[in-house]
């Protein structure tokens, strides 16, 4: 019976629902009952290797904790062939190891390294949210090159500014690689 005239940016329940999705789906793994979500998936198409990091300055707000999640899953939806890289990088991996070396050993054709950022602009509440995007060949030959970035609350909007940011990278990814999945199947589970 409570009416709240508090004004709130209705994305917020975007991050909040994004968040609670990876929870149930890691408790449903947890119990046998959905696969893990694989980091390798191997069709007739190239295969590209996908290195996704993300800044420290993520992780001190309270729904963007889900992005770096939320990134690796739509390039698993966009690329039909792909090898997700760093699980098991050190820290310090993107300045001291030769991804494209990595990459390369693994089999990848092309290699996808991805940024994630948020910062905060000075004295003011809102912040970006930047996703860089390079797409390299296998000889190391930069291919495409872009940062795509939307400006909003730190704690409001940052899945669905993710996912705005992710159109533009999949559209500079289609101008290089024409076997970039751009219409999704739905999938019901029968």
């Amino acid at each position: 019976n409570k009416i709240s005239n508090l004004q709130h940016a209705m994305a917020m329940y975007f991050d909040y629902s994004i968040s609670e999705y990876y929870k149930e789906r890691d408790k449903q793994i947890s119990m046998g009952r959905l696969e893990p979500v694989t980091d390798r998936k191997i069709t007739q198409q190239p295969v590209v290797a996908v290195w996704v990091n993300t800044s420290d300055s993520l992780k001190k707000l309270a729904y963007v904790t889900d992005i770096k999640r939320f990134v690796l899953d739509e390039y698993r939806k966009m690329l039909p062939s792909y090898i997700i890289m760093e699980r098991n990088l050190p820290k310090d991996a993107y300045t001291t190891q030769d991804l494209l070396k990595l990459s390369r050993d693994a089999g990848a054709e092309y290699m996808l390294v991805c940024g994630i950022e948020g910062n905060q602009a000075p004295k003011e509440g809102y912040w970006y949210l930047t996703l860089e995007q390079g797409l390299f060949d296998k000889n190391g030959r930069m291919l495409t090159l872009g940062a795509f970035g939307r400006k909003v609350s730190p704690a409001v909007g940052n899945i669905q500014a993710a996912g705005e940011n992710l159109w533009q990278a999949r559209e500079a990814l289609c101008e290089q690689l024409p076997f970039i999945v751009t219409q999704h199947e739905a999938n019901l589970g029968y």
